[in-house]
């Protein structure tokens, strides 16, 4: 009797360590998880963040207010012509759109005007008379590729130091940039025309003018101090014993019929037979 007593004690006993060995291993497991739910809670809620940063949008180019400006409608074009600047602002960053409409050309826009910097919109065709005559905060100019025709006087007498003239371009008006602080200049392969006195009375000292130019005006670079220039016609005939000189004042008259003799003497310098072989003038 007594050891079968001591026997269900023991049984007793047994079951119930194993009990609460299974209640601690429970606890155990119940107590990990909720150390882990907010680790998993807070990685979602930095992968949702993270998401949510990669979808901002990127900053758009905020354009000076339409209110600034004096516009009209302009047929050639069938865009919107802006003829004055009236803003307070001395940075300017023209609209690609006014009433809905593409902004083409600029007309006396910036004329006398004291801003500093200018960025014109990739709509814009037409760079037209006076846009940007005697304004003189402005150094340095961005033309977008969307520009075809530079017109008269647009920088005339300006502060302009630098300026790229697009690819685009075929037409360089009169007195373009007269009068400007330009150093040197390189005339794109679309240009065809340079007006009169396109670049007189400027500071460029060298100039690359291709072969697709089949006019330049009367004075076009008049009163310039050339150090070197290039001149880019076809090779010289091998045994020609003429000078250089002699060729290259031939060959300019035969490709521009028009030029006026000041022009050619200015031209004669600009010498480039293959490679950039340069004629230099000092």
């Amino acid at each position: 009797m007594k050891r079968r007593i001591k026997n269900s004690l023991l049984t007793l006993l047994s079951i119930s360590l194993m009990l609460l060995l299974a209640c601690d291993v429970s606890e155990t497991e119940t107590s990990n998880n909720n150390a882990i739910e907010p680790t998993q809670t807070q990685a979602s809620g930095q992968e949702e963040s993270g998401q949510q940063e990669s979808d901002q949008p990127e900053p758009s180019t905020v354009y000076t207010p339409e209110d600034d400006f004096a516009y009209g409608h302009d047929a050639a074009t069938m865009g919107i012509v802006i003829t004055r600047y009236i803003g307070q602002s001395l940075d300017v960053v023209v609209p690609a759109e006014i009433d809905g409409r593409p902004v083409t050309k600029l007309s006396g826009a910036f004329r006398n005007s004291g801003v500093a910097t200018v960025q014109l919109p990739d709509t814009l065709k037409l760079i037209g008379d006076g846009s940007f005559k005697n304004t003189k905060g402005i150094t340095t100019i961005i033309i977008p590729n969307s520009v075809t025709e530079i017109g008269d006087s647009a920088f005339k007498d300006s502060s302009i130091s630098s300026i790229i003239i697009p690819d685009s371009v075929t037409h360089i008006g009169n007195s373009a940039f007269e009068g400007t602080q330009l150093t040197s200049i390189i005339i794109p392969d679309s240009v065809a025309e340079i007006g009169d006195s396109a670049f007189k009375d400027s500071s460029i000292s060298s100039i690359i003018i291709p072969d697709s130019v089949t006019h330049i005006g009367r004075s076009a670079f008049s009163t310039n101090t050339f150090t070197y220039s290039m001149w880019l016609p076809r090779p010289a005939q091998q045994g020609d014993e003429r000078t250089a000189r002699e060729r290259l004042e031939e060959q300019i008259r035969e490709e521009i019929p028009d030029i006026d003799d000041e022009l050619v003497q200015t031209l004669v310098w600009i010498f480039d037979t293959f490679g950039k072989r340069v004629f230099e003038y000092r």
